[in-house]
């Protein structure tokens, strides 16, 4: 009878662990409409601080650089920025 209810008790849990979407404990709160696997997760950039994957090194382009300088700048096979300040004299 010991291994009866040891077999059982594996099939029981191996089904409420592999069969629902939501664990029986957070079942209840779903079902009130609160999405649990969104609480779950982890978002990377709540954990991330500005200064930490902000550029600290801004490349500036001079308000009196002519067309020929600017073709001449973003020509060079170098990673570049999408948006750059433009400062004046």
């Amino acid at each position: 009878m010991h291994s009866r209810s040891c077999a059982a008790y594996g099939v029981s849990y191996a089904f409420t662990v592999l069969v629902p979407k939501r664990s029986i404990l957070t079942e209840k709160v779903a079902r009130r409409g609160h999405h649990i696997m969104r609480e779950l997760t982890v978002d990377l950039l709540d954990l991330a601080q500005v200064k930490d994957v902000m550029v600290t090194d801004v490349d500036t382009l001079r308000a009196d650089m002519t067309v020929g300088e600017l073709v001449q700048y973003f020509s060079v096979n170098v990673p570049r920025h999408k948006a750059y300040p433009m400062l004046d004299a």
